[in-house]
């Protein structure tokens, strides 16, 4: 049903990560030696031009734009079984690699492969990584939102935002795992039944299928207790995890679409309030609703939010960073033009040097000839 393109180092991370939930998946890069360091991922394409961009996301695109028809062509011999109706690319905004090509690829093949439905899970740096991952991010933002695709921005920033000195690994971490983990269970439903209302696969295909941002988040309904009270008790849950998630903070204008999956006892569906739900939205409860209604063991209530305006918000946060910052850039950036160097004291070091008799320089051809036997 979905297939997993990573992009990247961070790309292929995730990608590692969804083939051990089942998903099928490949990975893409510069670096022969981030591909080499994926265990699950059998099918890797090693871009030509580069050992790694090196954050150089310019690089990056234009050295795919020489071998383009090579990596699509790759993608599509991958990627084009009737069974695959779903294309995720995963890949970091940060970087060089999956920055500079994410859009690019997701053009072009919406434009080859139009019977699939194309979503991506950019990943957003959080606001202590240095200034060209920031830019690079805004570039990469901007470019992503002007294609016909649902996005699900990961935000390493608010995994750090819940996790005091937690280091960068772990947030990586966090956010790969948790980002597929969250595919992962709203797609495990499609193939289930249930006599109160099935959640399928063309719900799945219409919910993902709708332009702008995207939120996954899942609520545990056992362990909170008060939930066992006031359906207010579980809407303030659900609204409390939709704004500690690992995805961009959500900006409350509008959803277009969303879908509502249940899965726990039967006695606590009378607490699901759709009107309560998103009462936080300016324009209230979405346009398209599509539920699921099940009974095992999960204990869950899962909630996909679609057709989100940009997350604007989180990237004016960057724009302030870089804002502050400009100053310090453009004086590193400039004194980079001149890095010469003279000693003041180089004049008594000339009078303090032997008289050597200048003879003619000779070519490298006449010094590597007197080697020779």
């Amino acid at each position: 049903m979905i297939a997993v393109v990573g992009l990247g180092g961070a790309g292929g991370n995730c990608a590692d990560e969804a083939i051990k939930r089942g998903f099928y998946g490949v990975a893409i890069n510069y670096s022969d030696r981030d591909l080499r360091a994926l265990e699950h991922v059998e099918h890797k394409l090693k871009l030509q031009g580069s050992e790694g961009v090196g954050k150089n996301r310019e690089e990056a695109t234009a050295l795919l734009s020489t071998q383009y028809d090579a990596v699509v062509k790759w993608i599509i011999d991958h990627l084009s079984s009737p069974s695959i109706k779903i294309i995720a690319f995963y890949y970091s905004t940060s970087g060089g690699s999956g920055s500079g090509i994410a859009s690019l690829l997701m053009e072009l093949l919406q434009s080859i492969m139009p019977d699939k439905t194309i979503i991506a899970f950019p990943i957003l740096p959080d606001l202590s990584e240095d200034e060209t991952a920031q830019l690079n991010c805004l570039a990469a933002s901007e470019e992503l939102s002007k294609l016909n695709v649902l996005s699900f921005p990961i935000d390493n920033q608010q995994v750090k935002n819940g996790n005091n000195n937690i280091p960068k690994n772990k947030i990586y971490e966090i956010t790969n795992t948790n980002a597929v983990y969250l595919l992962h269970s709203v797609v495990s439903y499609i193939e289930l039944s249930s006599k109160n209302g099935n959640f399928d696969e063309q719900d799945l295909l219409t919910v993902l299928g709708t332009k702008g941002v995207g939120h996954i988040c899942e609520v545990n309904i056992k362990t909170p207790v008060n939930i066992e009270q006031t359906s207010q008790g579980l809407t303030d849950i659900i609204h409390e995890q939709w704004k500690t998630s690992i995805f961009a903070p959500i900006d409350y204008q509008h959803v277009t679409r969303a879908a509502v999956i249940f899965d726990g006892d039967e006695k606590y569906t009378d607490l699901i309030s759709h009107q309560d739900m998103f009462s936080v939205f300016e324009n209230g409860t979405p346009i398209g609703l599509y539920e699921g209604y099940y009974h095992n063991s999960a204990n869950r209530i899962i909630t996909v939010l679609t057709g989100l305006p940009w997350f604007t918000s989180r990237l004016k946060q960057i724009e302030h960073i870089i804002e502050q910052n400009t100053s310090k850039i453009e004086t590193v950036l400039s004194s980079q033009a001149d890095t010469s160097y003279v000693s003041s004291v180089s004049s008594i070091a000339n009078k303090l040097k032997s008289p050597i008799k200048s003879t003619p320089k000779s070519s490298t051809a006449d010094i590597v000839a007197k080697y020779k036997r």
